[in-house]
């Protein structure tokens, strides 16, 4: 058994890990061995087996056995966000970590996320990731494996400050709002969830759990800071939440859209509550474009309204965007004749 005597005695942080599983008994395995592998010694790990009906909760129990950093809680099955509140509830680092069960971590990705936000005095840090396939094949990215560990031997690694400001405005940068929003890539002062009629919870029931928090996480930080490494292995494979629970992910949106466009209005940050406000509408629109059922359709049509009405029709935009999202008021054919005119109306002004 890995001994308290052999974790770090520099006094280094502690670091709660907090790993939710379900239905991760093929996975679970590698998760754990690439945390004991992780170089930051000085770890809690909590396990929160959330009432799997296979054979996830032995398989941690057999790995607390041999690391008494490992800490297991099972629990009847309440979902995801629940066992995130657990975790934080039982934690006793300084910092958290979020890694999903059936994903992994490069081995320098908690020290590396951990020096990072303590030598630029940040309170929230993150990194890149890898997509995989479920056997954990590596798909196509801009800093391969070897890139990646020289950059890790060497400590060249970008690595960027960020305002709040900056930071939630990394919610609509083209290709970043994945790293920001999700809440396993990052290393978190745990103090930022807060106690009492202050503390932060992960909703229940919600399939787009992140969404909810962690722009709120940011806001009450005071520097975060970005890596540009990718050192999160982010499994995709077919039983994962997200695809099992496609057709309700855009209430779960939806509803997250609302509550932020709520809270930038009430903070008076105009910018990022338009910023909000434009997303909102055009991903209702998508979701709308991505199919369903005749019903689906139809509460997507009523959120696209809401948004319209009480929010997007209130404020002053470019006639030709005020025009294109007129018309999904009239069927989405009208929207896609609209925009396919107005795409051909820039392409030949630009010519």
């Amino acid at each position: 058994m890995q001994s308290t005597n052999d974790i770090q005695s520099n006094n280094d942080d502690l670091i709660s890990v907090i790993v939710p599983v379900y239905k991760a008994e093929d996975y679970i395995g590698a998760c754990i061995e690439s945390i004991l592998a992780q170089t930051y010694r000085n770890l809690q790990v909590i396990l929160i087996e959330d009432g799997s009906p296979d054979g996830s909760g032995k398989v941690c129990d057999a790995y607390a056995l041999k690391d008494d950093r490992i800490e297991v809680i099972h629990q009847e099955n309440q979902g995801v966000s629940v066992s995130r509140n657990v975790g934080v509830t039982k934690s006793r680092g300084k910092w958290i970590v979020f890694i999903d069960a059936d994903d992994t971590a490069h081995p320098r990705m908690i020290e590396t996320l951990h020096d990072t936000v303590t030598s630029h005095n940040a309170q929230i840090a993150w990194c890149g990731f890898y997509e995989t396939d479920s056997d954990g094949t590596l798909w196509e990215h801009p800093t391969g494996p070897a890139a990646l560990e020289e950059m890790l031997e060497k400590k060249t690694y970008p690595i960027h400050e960020l305002t709040v400001k900056e930071a939630e405005m990394q919610f609509y940068a083209l290709g970043k709002m994945s790293e920001c929003m999700v809440p396993w890539n990052k290393i978190y002062l745990k103090s930022l969830y807060g106690e009492g009629e202050e503390r932060l919870w992960y909703p229940a029931g919600k399939v787009f759990e992140d969404g909810y928090i962690t722009y709120r996480l940011i806001w009450r930080a005071n520097k975060i800071v970005t890596i540009d490494a990718p050192l999160y292995y982010y499994r995709q494979w077919r039983g994962g939440i997200m695809k099992k629970n496609g057709n309700k992910n855009y209430a779960d949106a939806m509803g997250c859209s609302i509550e932020k466009m709520d809270f930038y209005k009430a903070q008076g940050e105009r910018e990022l509550y338009l910023k909000e406000v434009n997303y909102s509408v055009y991903n209702a629109i998508r979701f709308y474009k991505a199919g369903g059922s005749s019903k689906d359709k139809k509460e997507i049509r009523k959120w696209f309204k809401r948004f319209y009405y009480e929010y997007f029709a209130k404020e002053k935009w470019p006639v030709a965007k005020k025009v294109r999202v007129q018309s999904f008021l009239l069927g989405y054919p009208c929207y896609a004749v609209v925009s396919a005119f107005e795409g051909v109306y820039n392409k030949l002004r630009k010519n």
